[in-house]
């Protein structure tokens, strides 16, 4: 799969700290991709107006297509006859860039037209500070394992979850759903569901803790609807139980605290990553929020096994909450479901894909002019380099038994790349072992 890099990054000029931009395009036969041309974006921040979303989109366009590769190839990116999407990552080491709102990116050919509402051009960003150099591979076989996080002291989930059952129950493909709740008629509304299991969020005191139940379920998905927060540079997601609601009933100090169970980010996402987990959407305020040097929660989660991760640029309504969640988990099932139906083994998944009905139905809600409101750039999807391959089996297939299948895989094809390209520098008393392993 083809897919647009750009690298922002501090560099030093003179002495003087400055911001440098490349692209790698693998497909595109332009020169100097890896040239770093310095760009000033400074002025970006300062766009305002009742318009404001579309001058920034204009102006980051503008400033990228200044780098001659950049230009060049977004040029050809445009005017390709492919209808099939064509990812742009935005890998922003700088820390004032990071903060720009590069979802808002605009063609930078005369046409006004924000390219992450257009299906050929999704827009993602790459975690900063990845050291995860592989491609990430998951397998799944059927049915697909959900589990929805329902806890957000002092808002009530139960559009939140009206929204996520109907797109479950719309699905083409099996889904096991569980959902851990601290509002008692969810629960009650979701155990008289089949194939729906509901659990109430424990509490500090219990034995298994909130990140323990979750790693017992093996999540496929994760979608987390609760509170974010950082304190002292340590990033929380902060759940509440059915008591912390009590207690929070008509209590303000109470409902401000965001709940007794609080996760510690990093945690969360080594846990899950260790069980298989493909995608962590932070259905939460400021779970992506680019404030400082600090990495994001979305991408504390990348970073920490996860492939790849979701989160909001800052505060949200619980109605926007609602909008992005019902729109987004319809197209992460399709995605599924069409790779299901295309049979074959290995699956490449564009995550980036499924970002757009989410975007449109944001800008729809707000007035439908995306230069008008900036709401649907909010979400911002983070991964790490390479594409995500996904291994479809039977259904009933044993994961664990097939995810080993894939490591021996690529561990054999590594060492057939080695033995093809020398194999005259194969150690003499192994040469014949190996070369029977990978032939």
């Amino acid at each position: 799969m083809t897919e647009l890099v750009i690298f922002v990054d501090s560099v030093k000029v003179d002495d003087q700290t400055r911001t440098g931009c490349s692209i790698e395009a693998a497909g595109f036969d332009v020169v100097d991709q890896d040239v770093v041309h310095v760009i000033d974006f400074t002025d970006v921040a300062n766009c305002a107006g009742t318009d404001a979303i579309r001058q920034v989109g204009k102006t980051l366009s503008t400033k990228l297509a200044t780098h001659p590769a950049i230009g060049a190839i977004m040029t050809a990116a445009l005017t390709r006859a492919e209808s099939s999407s064509l990812p742009i990552y935005f890998r922003v080491g700088d820390d004032g860039a990071h903060r720009l709102a590069w979802e808002a990116l605009m063609c930078a050919d005369g046409r006004d037209q924000f390219m992450a509402l257009d299906r050929r051009w999704p827009i993602a960003r790459i975690a900063r500070k990845s050291t995860l150099k592989s491609e990430p591979q998951r397998v799944f076989a059927p049915p697909l394992r959900l589990v929805c996080v329902l806890s957000a002291l002092g808002v009530s989930a139960r559009h939140e979850w009206d929204g996520l059952i109907r797109s479950v129950e719309a699905a083409q493909l099996p889904i096991d759903l569980t959902v851990i709740a601290a509002e008692a008629d969810i629960i009650t509304d979701a155990r008289s569901r089949a194939n729906v299991r509901a659990i109430p969020v424990p509490g500090p005191g219990e034995p298994r803790s909130l990140v323990d139940l979750i790693e017992s379920l093996s999540p496929h998905v994760l979608h987390m609807f609760c509170h974010g927060r950082a304190v002292n540079s340590v990033r929380l997601l902060e759940c509440a139980t059915a008591n912390d609601f009590a207690a929070a009933d008509g209590d303000a100090d109470s409902a401000s605290e965001g709940g007794s169970v609080r996760v510690l980010t990093e945690e969360l996402g080594v846990t899950v990553a260790k069980t298989g987990t493909w995608l962590v959407t932070l259905n939460a305020c400021g779970g992506a929020q680019p404030e400082t040097a600090e990495l994001t929660q979305a991408e504390t989660l990348v970073n920490s096994g996860i492939p790849v991760a979701i989160g909001m640029k800052r505060k949200v309504e619980d109605s926007d909450a609602v909008v992005f969640s019902s729109a987004l988990y319809p197209s992460v099932f399709r995605q599924l479901a069409d790779a299901i139906a295309r049979g074959g083994d290995q699956q490449c998944m564009n995550w980036p894909d499924v970002l757009l009905r989410a975007r449109q139905r944001l800008r729809d809600a707000h007035g439908g002019d995306p230069s008008v409101d900036d709401m649907w750039t909010l979400p911002i999807l983070y991964s790490r380099r390479g594409g995500f391959t996904l291994h479809v089996s039977a259904a009933g297939a044993s994961e664990p038994k097939l995810q080993s299948h894939v490591a021996e895989a690529d561990l054999l094809n590594g060492l057939r790349s080695v033995i093809e390209a020398s194999p005259s520098q194969a150690p003499p008393m192994l040469s014949t072992e190996l070369q029977n392993a990978v032939t």
